[in-house]
Order: structure tokens, then C-alpha cells, then sequence
């Protein structure tokens, strides 16, 4: 089974429309199996102290607790990009994910410094590793498929990528 690396930060608006359009794309191809890697767009010495980073953090909470990672993207994306949650606030971000995540856990785990590990080796892996040079981007089956800084990937090109997957 071919598995695809997305690479993303909630913050990054092209990371969002590459989200929507692999939300398209993927029931295509159900034989793709998807691993996840929130990361920070720009990361800094310290993983995890950029604005976004509860929710980079929540990213990691979600998946120890099996919560539905697609549901969770898609709501830290419309938590960024389309609400008022200050998502710098620990107790905000844990009300605005209430719905989907248990948000006392949250604010306990998160609040108490939890995942900023996970966080950390998820920029290793992009920037160190793979040398991705800006975000969204893809791995798979030893091939990349990168964005380009201010344009994003267009779904022409994520439909090719994922269509030239090894079977």
C-alpha cells in the first residue's frame, strides 16, 4: 500500500486549500494511506513556541487519543483560518475543540507541555530529512511533491501525484 507524508501547519493558508483539495481527492484513490505530519511552517529553536502550536501540539493529543484526524485538521483549519478562537490561548483552543476532543484531557496534556517532542521530530523529519523548503508538502514512495513559496500545489499537480502512486 503506497503511504503518503502530508506535511502542514494550520496557519499556512496554502496548507489549507492543499487540505480541502486532498479532502477531494483522496476517496480516488482509497488504496493511499495517509500519515499526517503537523509541523511548523517556520520553525523556530524551540518546536512548539510558534502562535499556532496548540493546535500543531492538539494535532499530536488528537491522534494519542484516536480521534478522527481528518475531523481534526478540518476544524484547527476553520479554527485558524475562518472563527475568532485566539488560538494562542490554551483555554480557548481546548473550548473551540470541545466537540471533538475531551477538552479538560487537552488543557491538562497541552497545558502541562505534552507533544512538544512529536512536534519536534515532525520538523526534523520535513526540514532536516527530507529538505522541504515550504509547506504543504508530500512523500511518497521515495518521490516529493513540493509547494511553491506563495502558490501552494494546484490540484492538477496533487491529482497527478497521487495518481502515479506504486500499486
Amino acid at each position: 500500500m503506497p503511504v503518503l507524508e502530508v506535511f502542514y501547519d494550520y496557519l499556512c493558508p496554502f496548507c489549507f486549500k492543499g487540505h480541502e483539495l486532498l479532502k477531494k481527492l483522496a476517496p480516488d484513490y482509497p488504496e493511499i494511506e495517509i500519515v499526517w505530519r503537523a509541523c511548523e511552517a517556520e520553525p523556530v529553536r524551540t518546536p512548539g513556541s510558534s502562535y499556532g502550536s496548540l493546535l500543531l501540539r492538539g494535532f499530536y493529543f488528537a491522534r494519542a487519543h484516536g480521534a478522527c484526524l481528518w475531523e481534526y485538521n478540518a476544524l484547527a483549519y476553520e479554527i485558524t483560518h475562518r472563527s475568532r478562537v485566539d488560538i494562542g490561548d490554551l483555554n480557548s483552543v481546548a473550548e473551540a475543540l470541545s466537540g471533538l476532543l475531551d477538552a479538560e484531557a487537552f488543557r491538562r496534556e497541552i497545558g502541562g507541555g505534552a507533544y512538544f517532542r512529536e512536534l519536534g521530530e515532525a520538523n526534523s523529519l520535513a526540514y532536516d530529512k527530507y529538505g522541504v523548503w515550504t509547506i504543504p508538502a508530500y512523500r511518497m514512495d521515495g518521490r516529493r511533491l513540493d509547494s511553491r513559496l506563495g502558490l501552494g500545489v494546484s490540484e492538477k499537480q496533487l491529482a497527478g501525484f497521487l495518481s502515479s502512486a506504486e500499486k
